[in-house]
């Protein structure tokens, strides 16, 4: 849920790509990751939105609208 005072000055940036390989994880830099789809990953923000930092669903919906322009355009 959104929360009016909360203010954070920093830039996230989000790459886009295709990748058919095993991720090699480097364990000193990464606490935990997971692949999952994009319906997944809402169901997960809605059941488990404690887990996730709360700018992060905000940041989800440009992201996801991004990328549809992005893809729109090739």
């Amino acid at each position: 849920m959104y929360n009016k005072d909360l203010y954070e000055n920093e830039y996230n940036y989000v790459l886009f790509g295709q990748f058919d390989g095993v991720p090699e994880i480097n364990l000193d830099e990464v606490e935990d990751w997971k692949w999952v789809s994009i319906d997944e990953l809402f169901s997960d923000l809605e059941n488990n939105s404690d887990a996730y930092t709360p700018w992060f669903s905000i940041l989800l919906l440009d992201v996801i609208d991004s990328y549809k322009k992005l893809t729109m355009c090739r």
